[in-house]
This record gives structure tokens, C-alpha cells and sequence, in this order.
């Protein structure tokens, strides 16, 4: 999970051209999650929760979109 929730927070990252994988909103709550797992030396699956609460979205949702990526 952790792997696809770094994928979906390169979504709509200007270092990443043309990878437009998940909606903007899905997009910066992951990378709020990975940037809450940097800095509390945690999984972004652990941070997820807190970073849905903090940006206001459903973590189902993220979930959902997350879960769709074909595994690498």
C-alpha cells in the first residue's frame, strides 16, 4: 500500500510530467502523507488517517483510487 500511495503522490507533481493518475485532491493528500511520514519517520500508510482529516476527504476514497493501480 505504502508503494501506491507514493505512486498517487507523484500524480500532478510538476516533476512528473503527464502523470495524472488519481484527481489533484487524492494527489496532495498523499504527498501530505508521505510528508507526515518523512517527518514522524513513519509508513505513509500510518500517516494516511491524519492526512485525510487534515485536507478533509474520505480515506475510502483514497483507498478507492489507490487500489485501482495495476500492481508494478
Amino acid at each position: 500500500m505504502n508503494e501506491k500511495i507514493a505512486r498517487a503522490a507523484r500524480s500532478w507533481n510538476p516533476v512528473f510530467p503527464g502523470r495524472k493518475e488519481v484527481p489533484r485532491h487524492i494527489a496532495r493528500t498523499c504527498r501530505a502523507a508521505m510528508a507526515l511520514a518523512r517527518y514522524n519517520d513513519e509508513e505513509p500508510e500510518e500517516c494516511l488517517c491524519k492526512a485525510c482529516k487534515i485536507n478533509g476527504i474520505d480515506e475510502q476514497e483514497i483507498y478507492k483510487a489507490v487500489c485501482d493501480f495495476e500492481s508494478e
